[in-house]
Protein backbone atom coordinates (compact mmCIF):
# COMPACT_ATOMS: atom_id res chain seq x y z
CA UNK A 1 0.00 0.00 0.00
CA UNK A 2 2.71 2.39 0.95
CA UNK A 3 4.33 1.95 -2.79
CA UNK A 4 0.83 3.12 -4.74
CA UNK A 5 0.89 5.96 -2.36
CA UNK A 6 4.68 7.42 -3.24
CA UNK A 7 3.77 6.21 -6.90
CA UNK A 8 0.68 8.53 -6.98
CA UNK A 9 2.48 11.14 -5.10
CA UNK A 10 4.79 11.06 -8.03
CA UNK A 11 2.20 11.31 -10.68
CA UNK A 12 0.66 14.09 -9.23
CA UNK A 13 3.99 15.91 -8.59
CA UNK A 14 4.44 15.51 -12.17
CA UNK A 15 1.48 16.36 -13.43
CA UNK A 16 1.33 19.87 -11.52
CA UNK A 17 4.79 20.46 -13.17
CA UNK A 18 3.62 19.86 -16.47
CA UNK A 19 0.47 22.29 -16.11
CA UNK A 20 3.17 24.80 -14.63
CA UNK A 21 5.25 24.81 -17.68
CA UNK A 22 1.72 24.58 -19.84
CA UNK A 23 0.87 27.70 -18.07
CA UNK A 24 3.99 30.06 -18.63
CA UNK A 25 4.24 28.68 -22.41
CA UNK A 26 0.71 30.35 -22.88
CA UNK A 27 1.99 33.19 -20.73
CA UNK A 28 4.29 34.33 -22.67
CA UNK A 29 2.77 33.39 -25.68
CA UNK A 30 0.36 35.55 -24.73
CA UNK A 31 2.83 38.49 -23.88
CA UNK A 32 4.19 37.98 -27.92
CA UNK A 33 0.64 38.62 -28.85
CA UNK A 34 0.27 41.50 -27.64
CA UNK A 35 3.69 42.72 -28.67
CA UNK A 36 3.01 42.07 -31.80
CA UNK A 37 -0.35 43.85 -31.78
CA UNK A 38 1.45 46.72 -30.51
CA UNK A 39 3.72 46.81 -33.47
CA UNK A 40 0.96 46.38 -35.79
CA UNK A 41 -1.19 49.23 -34.51
CA UNK A 42 2.25 51.28 -34.75
CA UNK A 43 3.04 50.27 -38.07
CA UNK A 44 -0.89 51.65 -38.89
CA UNK A 45 -0.62 54.78 -36.89
CA UNK A 46 2.41 55.49 -39.07
CA UNK A 47 0.87 54.83 -42.15
CA UNK A 48 -2.64 56.57 -41.25
CA UNK A 49 -0.70 59.73 -39.86
CA UNK A 50 2.93 59.94 -41.33
CA UNK A 51 3.18 63.06 -39.98
CA UNK A 52 3.71 62.31 -36.32
CA UNK A 53 7.20 62.48 -35.55
CA UNK A 54 6.64 60.45 -32.38
CA UNK A 55 5.19 57.84 -34.05
CA UNK A 56 7.77 56.86 -36.69
CA UNK A 57 10.31 57.21 -33.68
CA UNK A 58 8.53 54.41 -31.37
CA UNK A 59 8.56 52.29 -35.05
CA UNK A 60 12.32 53.30 -35.33
CA UNK A 61 12.98 52.34 -31.28
CA UNK A 62 11.77 48.71 -32.18
CA UNK A 63 13.14 48.24 -35.30
CA UNK A 64 16.68 48.69 -33.43
CA UNK A 65 16.48 47.52 -29.60
CA UNK A 66 13.90 45.01 -30.45
CA UNK A 67 16.08 41.85 -31.15
CA UNK A 68 12.26 39.85 -32.10
CA UNK A 69 11.54 42.65 -34.67
CA UNK A 70 15.14 43.71 -35.81
CA UNK A 71 15.56 45.58 -38.56
CA UNK A 72 18.43 48.07 -39.12
CA UNK A 73 17.89 49.39 -41.86
CA UNK A 74 14.07 49.86 -41.56
CA UNK A 75 15.29 51.67 -37.82
CA UNK A 76 17.55 53.65 -39.14
CA UNK A 77 15.06 54.86 -41.56
CA UNK A 78 12.38 55.69 -39.32
CA UNK A 79 14.50 57.21 -37.02
CA UNK A 80 15.65 59.72 -39.35
CA UNK A 81 12.38 60.12 -40.19
CA UNK A 82 11.22 61.31 -37.07
CA UNK A 83 14.07 63.72 -37.04
CA UNK A 84 13.29 65.39 -40.76
CA UNK A 85 9.73 66.41 -39.18
CA UNK A 86 10.56 67.21 -35.66
CA UNK A 87 14.69 67.76 -35.57
CA UNK A 88 13.92 69.77 -31.79
CA UNK A 89 13.34 66.57 -29.60
CA UNK A 90 16.17 65.60 -27.38
CA UNK A 91 15.16 62.03 -27.05
CA UNK A 92 14.94 61.69 -31.20
CA UNK A 93 18.74 62.08 -30.98
CA UNK A 94 19.54 60.08 -28.42
CA UNK A 95 18.11 57.29 -29.82
CA UNK A 96 19.73 57.68 -33.13
CA UNK A 97 22.85 58.27 -31.19
CA UNK A 98 22.44 54.80 -29.86
CA UNK A 99 21.82 53.14 -32.72
CA UNK A 100 24.77 54.55 -34.59
CA UNK A 101 26.65 53.44 -31.64
CA UNK A 102 25.06 49.55 -32.23
CA UNK A 103 26.28 49.88 -36.02
CA UNK A 104 30.05 50.85 -35.34
CA UNK A 105 29.22 54.91 -36.44
CA UNK A 106 31.25 56.09 -33.42
CA UNK A 107 31.75 59.72 -35.37
CA UNK A 108 27.86 60.62 -36.24
CA UNK A 109 26.77 58.76 -32.67
CA UNK A 110 28.53 61.54 -30.83
CA UNK A 111 27.42 64.05 -33.12
CA UNK A 112 23.87 63.20 -32.97
CA UNK A 113 24.42 62.88 -28.71
CA UNK A 114 25.89 66.18 -28.65
CA UNK A 115 22.86 67.42 -30.28
CA UNK A 116 20.20 65.57 -27.86
CA UNK A 117 21.95 67.47 -24.90
CA UNK A 118 21.80 70.90 -26.44
CA UNK A 119 18.04 70.08 -27.25
CA UNK A 120 17.33 69.00 -23.38
CA UNK A 121 19.41 70.62 -20.15
CA UNK A 122 17.17 69.86 -17.69
CA UNK A 123 15.71 65.80 -18.06
CA UNK A 124 18.26 63.58 -15.48
CA UNK A 125 17.97 60.29 -17.31
CA UNK A 126 19.04 61.70 -20.41
CA UNK A 127 22.38 63.00 -18.84
CA UNK A 128 22.79 59.06 -16.54
CA UNK A 129 22.04 58.19 -20.60
CA UNK A 130 24.73 60.73 -21.87
CA UNK A 131 27.00 60.07 -18.82
CA UNK A 132 27.52 56.50 -19.65
CA UNK A 133 27.66 56.90 -23.52
CA UNK A 134 30.79 58.84 -23.17
CA UNK A 135 32.18 56.45 -20.61
CA UNK A 136 32.20 53.58 -22.53
CA UNK A 137 34.48 55.56 -25.19
CA UNK A 138 36.37 56.84 -22.36
CA UNK A 139 35.52 60.67 -22.98
CA UNK A 140 35.98 61.13 -19.16
CA UNK A 141 35.61 64.62 -19.50
CA UNK A 142 31.73 64.43 -21.19
CA UNK A 143 30.92 61.61 -19.11
CA UNK A 144 32.15 63.87 -15.88
CA UNK A 145 30.20 66.63 -17.00
CA UNK A 146 27.13 64.60 -17.86
CA UNK A 147 27.55 62.81 -13.97
CA UNK A 148 27.56 66.22 -12.42
CA UNK A 149 24.26 67.47 -14.22
CA UNK A 150 22.26 64.28 -13.65
CA UNK A 151 23.12 64.23 -9.85
CA UNK A 152 22.13 68.00 -9.66
CA UNK A 153 19.04 66.75 -11.11
CA UNK A 154 18.44 63.76 -8.81
CA UNK A 155 21.13 63.24 -5.76
CA UNK A 156 19.35 60.05 -5.35
CA UNK A 157 21.69 58.49 -8.36
CA UNK A 158 24.67 58.87 -6.42
CA UNK A 159 25.35 56.00 -5.50
CA UNK A 160 24.88 54.25 -9.02
CA UNK A 161 27.54 57.55 -10.22
CA UNK A 162 29.87 56.27 -7.60
CA UNK A 163 29.43 52.81 -8.48
CA UNK A 164 29.93 53.54 -12.52
CA UNK A 165 32.90 56.31 -12.04
CA UNK A 166 34.45 53.83 -9.23
CA UNK A 167 35.14 51.33 -11.63
CA UNK A 168 36.23 53.38 -14.94
CA UNK A 169 37.74 56.55 -14.11
CA UNK A 170 41.99 56.18 -14.09
CA UNK A 171 42.15 59.27 -11.33
CA UNK A 172 39.71 58.51 -8.65
CA UNK A 173 40.33 61.83 -7.18
CA UNK A 174 38.87 63.22 -10.35
CA UNK A 175 35.68 62.18 -9.52
CA UNK A 176 35.20 64.46 -6.23
CA UNK A 177 36.48 67.17 -8.67
CA UNK A 178 34.67 66.72 -12.09
CA UNK A 179 31.52 64.82 -10.58
CA UNK A 180 30.17 65.17 -7.48
CA UNK A 181 28.37 68.37 -6.85
CA UNK A 182 29.70 70.67 -4.05
CA UNK A 183 27.34 70.45 -1.94
CA UNK A 184 27.64 69.29 1.66
CA UNK A 185 24.76 66.36 1.72
CA UNK A 186 26.89 65.42 -2.11
CA UNK A 187 29.94 65.57 -0.45
CA UNK A 188 29.46 63.32 2.91
CA UNK A 189 27.61 60.65 0.60
CA UNK A 190 30.74 60.66 -1.01
CA UNK A 191 32.34 60.16 2.22
CA UNK A 192 30.07 57.47 3.18
CA UNK A 193 31.23 55.60 -0.27
CA UNK A 194 34.99 56.03 0.05
CA UNK A 195 34.71 54.98 3.63
CA UNK A 196 32.75 51.76 2.48
CA UNK A 197 35.33 51.09 -0.16
CA UNK A 198 38.21 51.55 2.18
CA UNK A 199 39.97 54.61 0.20
CA UNK A 200 41.39 56.36 3.10
CA UNK A 201 42.95 59.42 0.48
CA UNK A 202 39.66 60.33 -1.25
CA UNK A 203 37.83 60.07 2.20
CA UNK A 204 39.91 62.63 3.25
CA UNK A 205 39.77 64.97 0.22
CA UNK A 206 35.98 64.33 0.62
CA UNK A 207 36.20 65.41 4.45
CA UNK A 208 38.08 68.71 3.91
CA UNK A 209 35.93 69.74 1.36
CA UNK A 210 32.79 69.30 3.15
CA UNK A 211 34.42 71.45 6.53
CA UNK A 212 35.42 74.02 3.64
CA UNK A 213 31.81 74.59 2.59
CA UNK A 214 29.66 77.22 3.69
CA UNK A 215 27.33 75.00 4.83
CA UNK A 216 26.70 73.56 8.32
CA UNK A 217 26.09 69.93 9.22
CA UNK A 218 25.40 67.80 12.41
CA UNK A 219 27.63 66.40 14.30
CA UNK A 220 26.82 62.70 13.36
CA UNK A 221 28.11 63.01 9.99
CA UNK A 222 31.44 62.59 10.98
CA UNK A 223 30.49 59.28 12.97
CA UNK A 224 31.59 56.96 10.50
CA UNK A 225 34.74 58.32 9.44
CA UNK A 226 36.35 59.09 13.14
CA UNK A 227 35.40 55.20 13.72
CA UNK A 228 37.05 54.67 10.03
CA UNK A 229 39.78 56.35 10.89
CA UNK A 230 40.41 54.56 14.67
CA UNK A 231 40.05 51.14 13.15
CA UNK A 232 42.64 51.94 10.96
CA UNK A 233 45.13 53.28 13.75
CA UNK A 234 44.97 57.00 13.00
CA UNK A 235 43.66 58.27 16.26
CA UNK A 236 45.42 61.72 16.18
CA UNK A 237 43.65 62.24 12.90
CA UNK A 238 40.36 60.85 14.20
CA UNK A 239 40.49 63.59 17.27
CA UNK A 240 41.40 66.52 14.28
CA UNK A 241 38.27 65.41 12.60
CA UNK A 242 36.50 65.41 15.42
CA UNK A 243 37.26 69.32 16.18
CA UNK A 244 36.55 70.24 12.98
CA UNK A 245 32.95 68.46 13.05
CA UNK A 246 32.37 70.38 16.57
CA UNK A 247 32.95 73.89 15.24
CA UNK A 248 31.25 73.20 12.05
CA UNK A 249 28.12 72.11 14.01
CA UNK A 250 27.87 74.11 16.21
CA UNK A 251 27.86 71.59 19.21
CA UNK A 252 31.30 73.28 21.36
CA UNK A 253 30.65 73.18 24.94
CA UNK A 254 29.66 76.47 26.70
CA UNK A 255 32.48 78.32 28.33
CA UNK A 256 36.15 77.51 28.60
CA UNK A 257 36.08 74.35 30.57
CA UNK A 258 39.74 72.46 30.45
CA UNK A 259 37.56 69.63 30.68
CA UNK A 260 38.86 66.80 28.35
CA UNK A 261 35.85 64.70 28.60
CA UNK A 262 33.18 66.10 26.04
CA UNK A 263 29.57 66.38 27.31
CA UNK A 264 30.88 65.75 30.65
CA UNK A 265 27.89 67.13 32.56
CA UNK A 266 25.36 66.01 29.94
CA UNK A 267 24.66 69.47 28.49
CA UNK A 268 23.88 68.28 25.27
CA UNK A 269 22.04 64.70 23.95
CA UNK A 270 24.23 61.27 23.97
CA UNK A 271 25.05 61.15 20.28
CA UNK A 272 26.47 57.86 20.61
CA UNK A 273 29.92 58.34 18.16
CA UNK A 274 32.67 60.35 17.70
CA UNK A 275 34.74 61.20 20.74
CA UNK A 276 31.41 61.35 22.34
CA UNK A 277 28.95 59.31 24.79
CA UNK A 278 28.16 55.95 23.21
CA UNK A 279 25.12 53.95 25.18
CA UNK A 280 24.95 50.48 25.27
CA UNK A 281 21.18 49.81 24.96
CA UNK A 282 19.29 47.36 26.09
CA UNK A 283 15.17 46.75 26.14
CA UNK A 284 15.78 46.85 30.37
CA UNK A 285 18.04 50.06 30.81
CA UNK A 286 16.04 53.36 30.60
CA UNK A 287 17.80 56.34 30.12
CA UNK A 288 16.78 60.08 30.97
CA UNK A 289 19.35 63.38 30.93
CA UNK A 290 17.40 65.02 33.74
CA UNK A 291 18.04 68.63 34.81
CA UNK A 292 15.68 67.72 38.03
CA UNK A 293 18.34 65.73 40.16
CA UNK A 294 21.47 67.01 39.47
CA UNK A 295 25.39 67.74 40.60
CA UNK A 296 26.53 70.22 39.11
CA UNK A 297 24.93 73.07 36.53
CA UNK A 298 23.30 71.48 33.41
CA UNK A 299 22.08 67.84 33.60
CA UNK A 300 22.78 64.52 35.49
CA UNK A 301 22.44 60.78 33.39
CA UNK A 302 19.67 59.06 35.29
CA UNK A 303 20.06 55.21 34.64
CA UNK A 304 17.29 52.96 35.59
CA UNK A 305 17.33 49.37 35.85
CA UNK A 306 14.56 46.94 35.54
CA UNK A 307 15.84 43.76 37.20
CA UNK A 308 15.51 41.75 34.22
CA UNK A 309 19.28 41.45 32.70
CA UNK A 310 22.47 40.54 34.49
CA UNK A 311 24.13 42.93 32.61
CA UNK A 312 28.24 42.31 32.12
CA UNK A 313 30.45 44.96 30.18
CA UNK A 314 30.45 48.72 29.09
CA UNK A 315 27.01 50.32 29.52
CA UNK A 316 28.55 53.62 29.04
CA UNK A 317 31.93 54.98 27.02
CA UNK A 318 33.91 57.85 25.96
CA UNK A 319 36.75 58.05 23.75
CA UNK A 320 39.61 60.49 25.05
CA UNK A 321 42.68 62.00 22.88
CA UNK A 322 45.39 62.89 25.46
CA UNK A 323 48.57 64.52 23.87
CA UNK A 324 50.96 64.19 26.95
CA UNK A 325 52.15 61.83 28.90
CA UNK A 326 51.66 62.39 32.75
CA UNK A 327 49.28 61.66 35.68
CA UNK A 328 45.64 62.33 35.22
CA UNK A 329 42.30 61.36 37.07
CA UNK A 330 38.99 60.62 35.80
CA UNK A 331 36.33 62.48 38.07
CA UNK A 332 33.13 61.62 38.39
CA UNK A 333 29.56 62.31 40.96
CA UNK A 334 27.17 59.25 41.37
CA UNK A 335 24.14 58.84 43.53
CA UNK A 336 22.15 55.44 43.56
CA UNK A 337 19.16 54.29 44.98
CA UNK A 338 18.75 50.65 45.40
CA UNK A 339 21.25 48.86 42.90
CA UNK A 340 20.96 45.48 43.58
CA UNK A 341 22.76 42.01 43.76
CA UNK A 342 26.90 41.53 44.62
CA UNK A 343 28.03 43.23 41.62
CA UNK A 344 27.86 47.31 41.31
CA UNK A 345 28.95 50.01 38.77
CA UNK A 346 32.17 50.79 38.15
CA UNK A 347 34.49 53.13 36.00
CA UNK A 348 37.73 51.62 34.26
CA UNK A 349 39.95 53.58 32.23
CA UNK A 350 41.90 51.71 29.31
CA UNK A 351 44.24 52.75 26.28
CA UNK A 352 42.84 52.00 23.45
CA UNK A 353 45.70 50.27 21.92
CA UNK A 354 47.02 47.94 20.92
CA UNK A 355 43.82 47.30 18.99
CA UNK A 356 41.64 44.40 20.50
CA UNK A 357 44.65 44.09 23.42
CA UNK A 358 43.75 47.35 25.44
CA UNK A 359 45.75 48.28 28.00
CA UNK A 360 43.99 48.51 31.12
CA UNK A 361 45.64 51.68 33.64
CA UNK A 362 42.73 51.95 36.15
CA UNK A 363 39.87 50.74 38.16
CA UNK A 364 37.11 52.66 40.50
CA UNK A 365 34.79 50.96 43.38
CA UNK A 366 31.93 49.37 42.70
CA UNK A 367 28.80 51.28 43.18
CA UNK A 368 26.20 49.48 45.24
CA UNK A 369 22.72 49.72 47.25
CA UNK A 370 22.18 53.70 48.31
CA UNK A 371 24.57 56.38 48.52
CA UNK A 372 23.94 60.49 48.08
CA UNK A 373 25.57 62.28 45.54
CA UNK A 374 29.44 61.53 46.02
CA UNK A 375 32.66 62.94 44.05
CA UNK A 376 34.73 59.72 43.32
CA UNK A 377 38.97 60.06 41.53
CA UNK A 378 40.62 57.65 40.02
CA UNK A 379 44.01 58.28 39.19
CA UNK A 380 46.05 56.37 36.20
CA UNK A 381 49.26 57.38 34.23
CA UNK A 382 49.85 57.90 30.92
CA UNK A 383 53.37 57.11 29.83
CA UNK A 384 53.59 58.18 26.23
CA UNK A 385 52.28 60.97 23.99
CA UNK A 386 49.60 60.95 22.24
CA UNK A 387 47.30 58.75 23.80
CA UNK A 388 43.61 56.92 22.55
CA UNK A 389 41.97 56.36 26.20
CA UNK A 390 38.65 54.84 26.44
CA UNK A 391 36.64 55.00 29.65
CA UNK A 392 33.82 53.07 30.19
CA UNK A 393 31.21 52.85 33.03
CA UNK A 394 30.66 48.99 33.56
CA UNK A 395 29.36 45.74 35.67
CA UNK A 396 30.53 42.67 35.96
CA UNK A 397 28.10 39.65 35.71
CA UNK A 398 26.67 37.67 38.71
CA UNK A 399 26.52 34.54 39.37
CA UNK A 400 23.94 34.55 42.27
CA UNK A 401 20.82 33.19 41.69
CA UNK A 402 19.23 36.69 41.35
CA UNK A 403 22.10 37.84 39.14
CA UNK A 404 19.85 40.49 37.67
CA UNK A 405 20.68 44.39 38.49
CA UNK A 406 17.68 46.62 39.43
CA UNK A 407 18.13 50.19 40.60
CA UNK A 408 18.67 53.73 39.98
CA UNK A 409 22.18 55.89 39.43
CA UNK A 410 22.96 59.38 38.37
CA UNK A 411 25.99 60.40 37.08
CA UNK A 412 27.39 63.80 36.72
CA UNK A 413 30.30 66.37 36.32
CA UNK A 414 32.84 63.19 34.37
CA UNK A 415 35.71 64.98 34.02
CA UNK A 416 39.34 63.95 33.12
CA UNK A 417 42.27 66.73 34.06
CA UNK A 418 45.66 66.25 34.24
CA UNK A 419 47.54 66.42 37.61
CA UNK A 420 49.62 69.66 37.65
CA UNK A 421 53.74 68.41 37.58
CA UNK A 422 56.99 68.26 35.30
Amino acid sequence: MPRYRIIFRIVAALLLFALGVWNLLLSISAVDRDQEKDLAVIQTKVRQYPWRAESWYILGSIRAFDMRYSSPADARRCLERALNLNPWNYKYWAALADFLTVAGEDAAARRCMAASLELNRAFTDLYWRAANFYVRRQDFENAGRCFRQALEGDPSLLRPVLATCWRAWPDRAAILREVIPSTTPMTLGALQWCLEMKDPALARLCWDRAIRSGEDFELQSSFGYIDFLIREGSPEEAHRVWQEAIAKSGAAPPGDDPNRVFNGSFEQPIFSGGFGWRLRTSPHLAVFETPDQRFHEYRSLKLVFDGEENWSGPILHQYVWLEERGVYRLGYALQSEGLSTDKGLYFEVRQAFPAGNPTALARGPEHLADSDWTLHSIPFTVSGNGTLLVFSLCRDSSRKIDSQIKGKAWLDDIRIEREAGP
